[in-house]
Parts: C-alpha cells; sequence; structure tokens
C-alpha cells in the first residue's frame, strides 16, 4: 500500500491513503517518511496527509514540504504547520519567510498561518504584505484576521513604515488597510487599545493617514453613542487632533468626542454657535 501512494493513477493514490488511515497502519510510517522529500507534489501531500492521520507526523517532515518546490504543497505545509509554532520556531520561521514567497497563493496562505504566531515581530511580515503595492482586498483581510486583538501592535509598525512616513502620498490600498484596521480597534471597544492608538494616531506626522485611522474609528460609533473610559493620554491626544490645522481631522475628531461622550461644555457651545452661524449664512444668502 506504500508503494501505492506514489501510484501514476489518482483513485489508486487515494485508495491506499485511505485503507492506510482505516488500518492505522502506524508500522508504515517509516517507509511513508521517504516519501516527503519527493519533488512530485502529489506523492508529497499524500506522504504529509497520511503521516498526519497515523499520529506520525513530525516537525522536520513539515519543514522540509515548507521549502517543496511546488506552491501547492507549500500551502499545505503552511496549513499543516500553523499549530505547531509556539512548540516549533523553526516552522514560525520559515512562515514568516513564505510571506515573501513569490507566488501570491503561497502569500495568501502565510497571512492565515502567521495569525499563529505570538511576538511582536510578526507584525513586520504582516505589514509588508498589506501594504504590497500589489495586495489585493482579500490579502489585506486575511492579514487583518490574523491581527485577533492586537491591532494596536499593527498599527505601530505601520506607523514607523517607509510607504507610510510624513511626505507619502498614501495608496488606496494603504488607505484601505488602515481604515479597516482602525474599525476592527473600535469594534472591540477596548478603552486600553483605543486609547493607546489614539495617542499614535496623534503622534504621526501624515495628514492623510490620521485621517484614514479617524474615518475607521468614527465609522463604527455612528449610530451607536458609547462612553468610554479613555485615558488622560487618549483624552489629550483626541484633543490635539480636534484642534489640527487639517479641517478634515477636527471634524472627525470632533465627531468622535461627541459619539465618546467626550465633548467638553466649551466645545458643544462652540459647535451650537458654528451651526447657527452657518444656518445664518446660508438664510442670508438664499434671500
Amino acid at each position: 500500500l506504500v508503494a501505492e501512494l506514489a501510484s501514476p493513477l489518482l483513485w489508486r493514490r487515494l485508495t491506499a491513503r485511505r485503507l492506510l488511515i482505516e488500518r492505522e497502519a502506524k508500522e508504515t510510517a517509516t517507509a511513508i517518511e521517504a516519501l516527503v522529500a519527493s519533488a512530485e507534489s502529489s506523492i508529497a501531500l499524500n506522504a504529509l496527509y497520511v503521516l498526519d492521520a497515523l499520529g506520525a507526523l513530525r516537525a522536520t517532515h513539515v519543514e522540509k514540504l515548507l521549502s517543496h518546490d511546488d506552491a501547492g504543497v507549500r500551502i499545505h505545509a503552511l496549513r499543516a504547520a500553523e499549530g505547531s509554532f509556539p512548540e516549533q520556531p523553526a516552522l514560525a520561521k520559515r512562515a514568516l519567510e513564505l510571506a515573501r514567497d513569490p507566488r501570491d497563493e503561497v502569500r495568501l496562505q502565510a497571512a492565515f498561518a502567521l495569525g499563529e504566531v505570538r511576538g511582536d515581530h510578526v507584525f513586520k511580515a504582516l505589514g509588508d504584505l498589506a501594504l504590497r503595492p500589489d495586495a489585493d482586498p482579500w490579502l489585506q483581510l486575511a492579514v487583518l484576521t490574523s491581527l485577533a486583538g492586537r491591532g494596536d501592535g499593527m498599527l505601530a509598525e505601520l506607523l514607523t513604515s517607509e510607504r507610510l512616513a510624513a511626505d507619502a502620498k498614501i495608496s488606496a490600498n494603504a488607505r484601505r488597510v488602515l481604515q479597516s484596521l482602525a474599525e476592527g480597534i473600535a469594534a472591540r471597544r477596548d478603552p486600553a487599545e483605543l486609547s493607546s492608538a489614539l495617542v499614535r494616531i496623534a503622534g504621526a506626522s501624515n495628514a492623510e493617514l490620521q485621517m484614514a485611522l479617524l474615518r475607521g474609528f468614527l465609522s463604527q460609533f455612528r449610530n451607536s453613542r458609547a462612553a468610554l473610559p479613555l485615558n488622560e493620554k487618549a483624552r489629550q491626544a483626541l484633543h490635539s487632533l480636534s484642534e489640527s490645522p487639517q479641517e478634515q481631522i477636527r471634524e472627525l475628531s470632533r465627531e468622535l468626542k461627541i459619539a465618546w461622550q467626550l465633548e467638553s461644555v466649551q466645545d458643544r457651545n462652540l459647535r451650537i454657535a458654528t451651526a447657527r452661524r452657518e444656518s445664518s449664512d446660508v438664510q442670508a444668502s438664499s434671500q
């Protein structure tokens, strides 16, 4: 049966695989291990899944398959590896390298798999993936789903990116990533995470970046106001943003103050006076 795993006929390969698994033929594991090194993708994958089903798959097998010439094998190896990253740092390191794979589909799977890698070093790989000029919405979504409550760490990494430098023109792709990242942070409504993110945004020197992130925050609170216990640094950061020389940043920040019930009496009176003045101007111009 082990020899049939390498059959040129698909039905024979699949039947051999099924029978070996059904019979729990663990005594064949050593012979199957030799097939992992096969350059033929179908043989290598058969060996991977039979060894896994028999409980005989080792990190060395997976590491070898992560470097296979066939992109499909690398994808399957990433799926097999992701549950072992905490105990197998060599596999996690290889997954980080595959985030730069030349094949789109491998990079996509790497983005999903990196959600299982712990440590701030993973944000560099995820950030580079998300900001690639050729990154499509699917890749960006994969990156965002891999953050799992670590949005502020990702934000810290993105703010150091050369693509988002003070004088950089932010691409539509980057704006989409930033806004989606902010939406995810806001949706969790974690005061500590929001506070940290606000301080980072206020400290950024790129106005386009600030606007994209503030829009992401605001999108989650337009129809549901909530009093959030932000820390003092965050309140000061939001006030600083509401005094920005950029009109759009001022407006977004003031809307956030209202949504988060942080508007002071002075802010409220100023807002009402401005609205009345604008209303009077409109009436005067129509007469």
